[in-house]
């Protein structure tokens, strides 16, 4: 999904872009590098959707190489120096190696930071 326009929030923790309209909704938007603990200077073009009802997000990146769909028997663990939180595993594309991102832990984990981060409601 193209990132069209994104709000800032104010006071929003790090790695937060905002909220943005998407399909008719309004989701939060969270920095996709920032989350995965990895650097990127693009500019944010894209949004990748995850989630369902009350949980649903969009994660800002800047580059999109495309979609693909592998057998699960050519996916394999990240070695210990390439793993992350949220790579666990690689797959090889084109003779390179290709993280692939635990979209369900990291909605989780973010969801859950957020809603910690939440006050508490009032009586």
């Amino acid at each position: 999904e193209p990132l069209r326009k994104c709000v800032a929030l104010a006071g929003a923790a790090p790695g937060v872009r905002g909220v943005a309209g998407v399909r008719g909704r309004l989701l939060p938007v969270f920095d996709l590098a920032h989350s995965l603990g990895v650097r990127d200077t693009e500019q944010p073009r894209w949004l990748a959707l995850v989630g369902h009802d009350a949980q649903a997000a969009a994660f800002a990146f800047g580059r999109f190489g495309g979609q693909v769909q592998v057998p699960e028997d050519r996916i394999r663990p990240a070695p210990d120096t390439l793993r992350r939180t949220y790579l666990p595993h690689l797959v090889t594309l084109d003779e390179r190696p290709v993280g692939v991102i635990d979209v369900d832990s990291l909605g989780a984990a973010l969801h859950h930071a957020t809603s910690a981060r939440a006050p508490a409601p009032r009586p």
